[in-house]
């Protein structure tokens, strides 16, 4: 069965298509609530946005997101307040 997060991956992509996907990493100490805010303005930015719970292999993180379409990745942190605070970089700059 496809998820709630996956269903809406799959049916938004008008503008999403022009500016890709958001790839976000948080931890166990992330705000939640916060974090879906800032996923929210991403959507109507424009992006299609995946929320990923940091893993011990980062580098396998990473290149899955980057075959499964995505463009860009960021890592939240509480100290974040809105996407103009997110740090979004390209795929090609993981290193």
């Amino acid at each position: 069965s496809l998820g709630l997060e996956r269903l809406i991956d799959l049916v938004n992509f008008g503008k999403s298509l022009l500016l890709g996907g958001v790839f976000i990493i948080y931890d166990n100490e992330a705000d939640l609530e916060k974090l879906f805010l800032i996923k929210i303005e991403l959507i109507k930015s424009g992006y299609r946005v995946k929320l990923a719970k940091r893993q011990k292999n980062l580098n396998n993180m990473l290149n899955q997101a980057a075959q499964a379409g995505f463009a860009k990745f960021a890592f939240y942190t509480n100290k974040i307040k809105n996407i103009n605070n997110l740090q979004l970089r390209n795929f090609n700059e993981k290193d």
